[in-house]
């Protein structure tokens, strides 16, 4: 495709658009994190550095500036406007010094800003008549089982034959697409202007039709006059399958077999002991429950919102219990200007364990420590208190933990292989992942 060249862009002055760029941005960056700004009556940033940012914005499409307007004096904005070479397509650059609303809280000074719609004005030649021939070849194909909704975006399904209805009318609606592909390639056009299509399966009739409950599948991919539906219904429909594996969701028996190769169970919510469950509490907690009335599980839980005692490492290729090592207590160090946090070893997996198996947990100021049939061991921390490294002592030998998590609850926690873990309490293990079930056995 001839490409015209009104502003001179040969690859010195590409370069320096991009210095220009680098540069504006760099300070602008640095003058609101030291939250001066600039001054309300400073001048907004000139033709060189809104040339930049169109360069980047529009770096596929010739055009030509046909326009400079000054709309508002003080604080200063200025419309640049721009036309495509080789179709009916105008959009504009705004250079302007913001003033932003007062805030008591978090005030902030005038900042200079550019801006461009170049990617709006693209979105809004195709997303009108994209939308209208997706949902038209959806309501043909599945008409019953499959719903779009206009406020969110998201178009809900109750079976796999309902995903394939989904793709196929994302292929419909694609090739709306491919006339942008003479001025944009399709990897531009998927991120900047596409449709977005969102996917979620309902859990029943009444959620289709209102939309107020779903679990969302596989993400949200854009349309771009290049889709390719083998691999988008292949990434849906094994999203669909892990939700099936996780028991988010029933069974489908439309669904191939083949997308439940390899795929395991996320998380493990269960741990029983010869069985007998332990007492996470998972269930108990509710958006009423304080940190102070629950256990150090039911602390993470509401953090992160997922009832987790293990996890599926695909690195590993098995599973790791989440292990609790202790809390960080603020304390007042001694020689200290400055209140500092000191490890305190606990944990309320190993305790609750020993006392299922009848066996002996004791805690104390410096390590944890527990005896289970022939099994020993211990937790210490080892360096500075308020950030020390781990160290797990059992049945003679050492393991230095890593610490994932929990620094945000106050809670210490790191991730072991369940094989280890097992052995640490001696015991056998077997997973049962349709219930989401670790089972230690006790070896008596």
């Amino acid at each position: 495709m001839p490409r015209l060249d009104p502003m001179h862009r040969c690859p010195g002055c590409r370069r320096r658009a991009i210095a220009v760029v680098a540069c504006f941005v760099l300070a602008l960056f640095v003058a609101l994190i030291a939250g001066c700004g600039v001054p309300l009556d400073s001048p907004a940033p000139g033709k060189d550095e809104v040339l930049a940012h169109v360069e980047e914005v529009c770096p596929n499409e010739p055009y030509e500036l046909v326009s400079v307007e000054e709309v508002n004096e003080l604080p200063q904005k200025v419309i640049y406007r721009f036309t495509s070479t080789e179709r009916q397509l105008s959009f504009t650059a705004t250079s302007e010094i913001v003033d932003p609303d007062p805030d008591p809280k978090f005030p902030t000074a005038p900042y200079p800003l550019v801006t461009c719609d170049y990617a709006e004005q693209v979105y809004d030649l195709y997303s009108d008549e994209a939308l209208a021939a997706y949902r038209a070849e959806l309501a043909r194909l599945r008409p019953d089982t499959t719903s779009y909704n206009e406020s969110n975006g998201m178009t809900l399904f109750r079976s796999y034959e309902d995903i394939e209805a989904i793709v196929e009318a994302a292929k419909h609606a694609d090739a709306v697409y491919e006339r942008e592909l003479v001025y944009n390639p399709a990897d531009w056009i998927r991120e900047h202007a596409s449709i977005g299509v969102h996917v979620g399966w309902a859990p029943d009739d009444a959620s289709l039709a209102t939309h107020d409950s779903w679990e969302n599948v596989g993400g949200t991919f854009g349309l771009s006059g290049a889709f390719s539906p083998a691999p988008q219904l292949d990434k849906l429909a094994g999203s669909y399958a892990q939700l099936i594996v996780d028991g988010a969701i029933p069974t489908d028996a439309t669904l191939p077999a083949r997308y439940f190769d390899g795929l395991h169970r996320r998380v493990l919510s269960h741990i029983t002991i010869d069985g007998i469950e332990v007492p996470f509490g998972f269930d108990e907690v509710d958006e009423g429950l304080s940190y102070r009335e629950c256990n150090l599980y039911q602390r993470e839980y509401i953090s992160s919102g997922s009832p987790c005692a293990a996890r599926w490492n695909d690195e590993t290729g098995s599973y790791e219990v989440y292990l609790d090592l202790g809390r960080l207590e603020e304390a007042e160090w001694e020689g200290l200007e400055e209140d500092g946090r000191i490890f305190m070893p606990d944990s309320w997996l190993i305790q609750h364990i020993s006392e299922l198996a009848a066996g002996t947990y004791l805690a104390g100021a410096t390590s944890c420590s527990w005896t289970i049939g022939n099994a020993r061991g211990s937790i210490h921390g080892d360096g500075p208190n308020d950030n020390p490294h781990f160290m797990l002592e059992a049945n003679g030998d050492t393991h230095e933990l890593d610490n994932d998590s929990g620094a945000h609850t106050g809670t210490v926690f790191t991730y072991i292989d369940v094989a280890l873990f097992a052995e640490l309490i001696d015991c056998t293990y077997h997973i049962d992942e349709t219930s989401g079930t670790l089972e230690l056995t006790t070896q008596r």
